[in-house]
């Protein structure tokens, strides 16, 4: 294993998170970025983009409880200036439409949540002849 410690979720501040994590985090940042892009025309200022960390630190407090709100926000403030340059450089992204996995799934019933008597007196039956 190396020399790595292993830090529990209790023990981690921003800087232990792996780097997998942290560029989640800098997506979700720069995707909240661009919904208050898409609703006000501008990018977040002052009162809203304290906000907007906020919501973030809420994200990054499940994976490092030790991580403060103000290092998330001064991050997000750091990020601001180049989100700005990426989005008038190429656009705002289209966004993500989320999984709709259910309408794409043919609907099967469930039938271990039925009662075997059930299913049994059923299929007698409907092999019951007419009279």
């Amino acid at each position: 294993m190396g020399n790595r410690k292993h830090l529990k979720r209790a023990d981690r501040t921003y800087k232990d998170l792996k780097q997998k994590q942290k560029a989640k985090i800098a997506d979700c940042m720069f995707e909240k970025t661009c919904d208050y892009y898409r609703e006000h025309d501008k990018l977040p200022e002052g009162e809203d983009s304290e906000k907007i960390a906020g919501q973030i630190y809420q994200r990054v407090k499940g994976i490092a409880e030790k991580a403060s709100f103000d290092e998330v926000y001064r991050l997000y403030l750091y990020r601001l200036p180049r989100y700005e340059a990426r989005i008038a450089e190429n656009g705002l992204p289209e966004r993500k439409e989320k999984k709709k996995e259910d309408a794409d799934k043919p609907k099967i019933p469930i039938i271990s949540s039925i009662d075997p008597c059930f299913i049994v007196c059923s299929l007698i039956a409907s092999n019951v002849p007419q009279k």
